[in-house]
């Protein structure tokens, strides 16, 4: 079960860093040409919007953003078409979309991370806590060995 829950984590960490790029790119005017859930060879086009095709893939592990320019193939004269191309932006808005895919991870984690402490984990009380606690459970962490707990029978 942990490798399942390691690989829906790992999944969607991708996912969301792949989303940062789009969005980055999206906002600095950038033409997205595909944004796709898994690895190709495309399943299924979901949607297209604009000049944005959105895309279900057959190899389910994380997704893809491709941003116009981002390859060699846009490289030479300059026309209206390219101007929406990430190698014609300047380089402060490249950066942008480069980083953008690292700061939703770190939102990400963020969110988790809050939504557990929101949602309550078993963690130790203090001694304050601990008088006007309702709802308590006792969890044995450990059992020494020869110590009273073991022979009172306890186990972790």
């Amino acid at each position: 079960m942990e490798i399942i829950i390691f690989i829906l984590v790992l999944i969607a960490l991708i996912v969301v860093h792949e989303f940062g790029h789009f969005v980055a790119a999206k906002l600095s005017g950038m033409r997205v040409d595909e944004f796709g859930l898994g690895y190709p060879p495309c399943a299924a086009t979901i949607a297209t919007v604009g000049d944005t095709k959105y895309t279900l893939n057959w190899l389910p592990f994380g997704g893809f953003v491709k941003i116009y320019g981002e390859d060699a193939e846009v490289q030479g004269t300059r026309s209206l078409r390219q101007r929406n191309a990430f190698t014609d932006k300047p380089r402060i808005l490249q950066v942008f979309v480069l980083v953008a895919g690292i700061v939703m991870n770190i939102l990400f984690a963020y969110v988790l991370i809050t939504g557990a402490l929101v949602m309550g984990t078993p963690r130790a009380l203090s001694d304050s806590e601990l008088i006007e606690a309702t709802n308590i459970q006792l969890a044995v962490a450990d059992v020494l060995q020869s110590s009273p707990a073991m022979r009172a029978g306890l186990a972790p």
